[in-house]
């Protein structure tokens, strides 16, 4: 399994370890759309969520998490792209590509 985020590293969890919301988009782009592991996506990020919760210092806390509005592009992509083989493309120090090539039932962006 794949994740970028998940209920026990969300605020005020005991696994907290939040991903810098610069470098969500890049993380579940990267779990979504390659072939490797089986992405799960967190219900906060494609969808938000506001909830009160009690924090370790005894405290009641305002937890926000807004939907990230990239997050369902992804998620559709992954459905009608990320089929069949791959060819990853390291031509440059700073930059990654990857082609995933479809199947003969799902030739993706062939069509």
């Amino acid at each position: 399994m794949t994740l970028v985020a998940n209920h026990d590293t969300q605020p005020l969890q005991s696994l907290e370890a939040p991903v810098e919301p610069w470098f969500k988009p890049l993380a579940y782009a990267l779990i979504l759309l390659r072939e490797q592991g089986v992405p799960c996506v967190f219900h906060p990020d494609l969808y938000g969520a506001t909830y009160p919760d009690k924090g370790g210092d005894g405290e009641d806390h305002q937890i926000d998490m807004p939907a990230m509005t990239c997050l369902p592009r992804f998620v559709e992509a992954r459905k009608r792209f990320a089929y069949g083989p791959q060819t990853d493309i390291f031509d440059e120090p700073t930059c990654i590509a990857f082609i995933c090539h479809g199947t003969a039932e799902a030739p993706g962006a062939s069509l």
